[in-house]
């Protein structure tokens, strides 16, 4: 009889540890799981976790973890083992918030980085302090571990976001379904402020010396520019795929951002991918970029690496959302620069970083000229050499080619759409041809001229 009670007594004991996924978890904790990102519409490895604190206590995170089981857990530790555990540290003030992210992603605004882990279709988040009080639990998707129902699961460029139940209060029953709602916007925060210290005792103010009857005026502080919600966003507005010698692909390649607006803007956060499939990235950790100019990172700085062939870029804001891209472009020359010019993308042999685009395009190859030039001279020296026979010949053949060929235009003038050209563009093409011809032959026709003043001169003289 006391060995079945026994048994009975240790399997209540585990059935408490096991925590199982219909466990209502205790009233409300003053540090409450607030957000949650399983990934972006940039990358499913764009993750974040954010914590709130509810009360109005200064709270030590330093007591506190947060572990993360995967979809087919089915309990907590002891029992069950997290595939990750974070360890928390600093102070968490009242109504703060604290932002943990995976690495590499809103590093300008994260308090912990983590290895991207949170899978989007199911898994729990545990918030533990001191080792083992359970705090808080979130679970979505096909989790087997939650607090009453799971939410359902988020979905890439969404997050699960505690719902308010007044300015400041976050809603905690226990309930991930009901305290969680959709948000397609994600707003991670890491606000923190400290409360004002007050001194408990009013003390006597200190007596205020004379001023100096000739103060210096203090300097003048400029204004600080807040941009206002509708500003324009950041383009990018030149890339150099392919440095020309000496300069180098490693060192010397190019991206180039420009701000429309009239108020600089904070850089921290904005993120620059590159590559066919945006492989490469950089994230901005500070810095701005000034009213109307321009900020160039090159790739000695940045490790970005452009495509010489159908390159890709495109430059996300810190919420993840991307805000200029660059249309594909062919094989990039030695030099070229692929640059936004009039509202169009295009190549130009001018690259002008940091400052405005300038459209060069490249001219015709000289060898390309002699070749034409020197076919057509031959041409025309294999024609002058036959026979006049040949010539009659040929004349003859052209004509009925010519009555042949008048035949098929007059078919082909019928199905043309009428004025298919100005006859304007006509007469000036026309009139291009005859000067480059008289270009060409200058020296034949110098030389008919000089063989007809003789001609004249011999028939002056013989009368």
């Amino acid at each position: 009889m006391n060995v079945r009670l026994l048994i009975s007594v240790a399997l209540f004991l585990i059935s408490l540890l096991a925590f199982p996924a219909s466990t209502a978890f205790a009233a409300t904790a003053p540090v409450l799981i607030s957000e949650v990102q399983t990934g972006s519409s940039a990358g499913a490895s764009d993750e974040f976790i954010e914590l709130y604190n509810n009360s109005e206590l200064t709270i030590d995170l330093s007591e506190y973890t947060i572990e993360y089981y995967s979809a087919s857990a089915t309990a907590f530790l002891p029992l069950g083992s997290p595939t990750q555990t974070l360890h928390l540290s600093g102070n968490l003030y009242p109504k703060g918030y604290f932002l943990a992210t995976s690495t590499g992603y809103l590093s300008a605004t994260s308090n912990l980085a983590f290895s991207a882990t949170l899978a989007d279709g199911g898994g729990t988040l545990r918030l533990v302090r001191s080792g083992s009080s359970t705090e808080d639990v979130l679970g979505w998707g096909t989790a087997k571990l939650y607090e009453t129902a799971a939410h359902t699961k988020p979905g890439n460029g969404k997050s699960l976001s505690r719902v308010s139940v007044d300015e400041g209060i976050l809603v905690d029953t226990n309930n991930n379904q009901q305290d969680f709602e959709l948000l397609t916007i994600p707003t991670p925060s890491n606000i923190n402020i400290a409360p004002p210290i007050t001194d408990p005792e009013p003390t006597e103010p200190e007596p205020v010396p004379d001023p100096d009857p000739t103060p210096e005026p203090a300097p003048e502080t400029p204004p600080v520019v807040v941009p206002t919600a509708n500003s324009l966003p950041l383009a990018i507005t030149e890339i150099l795929p392919n440095p020309a010698s000496p300069a180098t692909d490693e060192d010397d390649e190019y991206i180039e951002l420009y701000n429309p607006n009239d108020h600089e803007v904070q850089l921290s956060g904005y993120r620059l991918e590159t590559g066919n499939s945006f492989s490469y990235k950089y994230t901005f950790s500070g810095g701005t970029i000034p009213a109307f100019g321009y900020v160039v990172l090159y790739s000695k700085d940045s490790n970005l690496t452009l495509s010489n062939t159908s390159g890709a870029a495109h430059l996300l804001d810190p919420n993840g959302v991307v805000i200029s891209e660059i249309t594909d472009y062919e094989d990039a020359d030695d030099g070229s620069a692929w640059a936004l010019i009039g509202g169009t993308w295009q190549w130009t042999l001018t690259p002008t970083p940091g400052g405005g685009n300038v459209l060069r395009l490249p001219l015709i190859p000289a060898a390309k000229i002699s070749s034409s030039v020197a076919k057509a001279k031959t041409t025309k020296a294999a024609t002058a050499a036959k026979p006049k026979a040949a010539a009659k010949t040929a004349s003859a053949k052209a004509a009925v080619k010519s009555k042949a060929a008048s035949s098929a235009n007059k078919s082909q003038d019928e199905l043309a759409p009428p004025d298919a050209m100005h006859p304007s563009v006509l007469v000036g093409v026309g009139c291009l041809a005859l000067l480059y011809a008289a270009y060409e032959y200058r020296g034949d026709i110098r030389s008919l001229i000089a063989k007809f003043q003789r001609n004249r001169e011999l028939r002056r003289s013989s009368s």
